[in-house]
């Protein structure tokens, strides 16, 4: 079977990506610095996992920047609200709750930012944000790894 010189093979785009994702793991470890105590690593891989997945079936169904960045971000930013508002959702879609309570929670870090010290606890607004900044990072490593030509 061969390849057209723009697509890469399956394995070479899985290993490529599997690479990209520990990268994007490191840096959610990094939170360790951030976050009290570990419970956070679960509810951050989810987001890695998704994000580079999705990114890879994006790539390999080639869809073009300009339609699978949005979709990715898209898919990031429901990912990240289904891990914290799983309850709030209503058919697998978030719901007036869910960007109340995620602006409630925003609002309390935002008070809270420039006297916490950290380590802080994994909750609060300070789960969300972290999970957010994430999302951002797992974005930007899929699309200037593998869409910035």
């Amino acid at each position: 079977m061969s390849v057209t010189p723009n697509r890469p093979s399956l394995s070479s785009d899985m290993l490529a990506t599997v690479m990209v994702a520990a990268f994007s793991m490191v840096v959610a470890l990094g939170f360790a610095r951030v976050f009290a105590d570990w419970p956070f690593v679960v509810d951050l891989a989810v987001i890695v996992g998704v994000g580079h997945g999705l990114g890879l079936l994006l790539r390999r169904w080639r869809l073009t920047a300009w339609i699978a960045v949005p979709v990715l971000a898209v898919g990031l930013a429901w990912t990240v609200l289904a891990v914290y508002y799983p309850e709030t959702f209503s058919w697998g879609m978030p719901t007036s709750t869910t960007w109340a309570m995620l602006g409630e929670q925003l609002e309390a870090v935002r008070g809270e930012f420039r006297t916490a010290v950290a380590p802080v606890d994994y909750g609060g607004g300070w789960d969300v944000l972290a999970a957010i900044g994430l999302a951002i990072a797992v974005l930007l490593a899929d699309v200037f790894a593998f869409r910035a030509d």
